[in-house]
């Protein structure tokens, strides 16, 4: 299990059967106080491309960027915007994804967050 990956997601969805599956920790978003729901507070404290909310974008942003593609994780309101690393889409896709291997590949510098839906 990594310690690092949470899963957000509400009780008896597949969410949390993919948490269960995979030991990964699952926090039920139904059981949360409102101000521990997510770790950022304010629109400053985004940082394109991290996923986990850990202040920092590595491989493990990309795996739950991956699952929240694949319908197995949802994002609070943080998570999803700093997955839009992509300008030229509508939602958050395995474009997404891309752009932020890239960025960890060293093939673009920086990400920047744009505005999807």
């Amino acid at each position: 299990m990594n310690p690092y990956y949470v899963i957000n997601g509400y009780s008896s969805t597949a969410a949390e059967k993919y948490a269960k599956e995979n030991e990964i920790k699952f926090i039920d978003l139904n059981n949360q106080p409102a101000d521990t729901e997510q770790t950022y507070t304010y629109i400053n404290d985004l940082v394109a491309g991290d996923i986990n909310l850990d202040n920092k974008i590595d491989v493990n942003d990309v795996t739950l960027l991956q699952n929240y593609s694949a319908g197995n994780v949802e994002f609070n309101d943080f998570q999803y915007k700093n997955s839009a690393v992509t300008h030229y889409i509508t939602s958050i896709t395995i474009n997404n994804v891309t752009e932020i291997q890239r960025y960890l590949s060293g093939y673009i510098d920086t990400l920047e967050i744009y505005s999807v839906g």
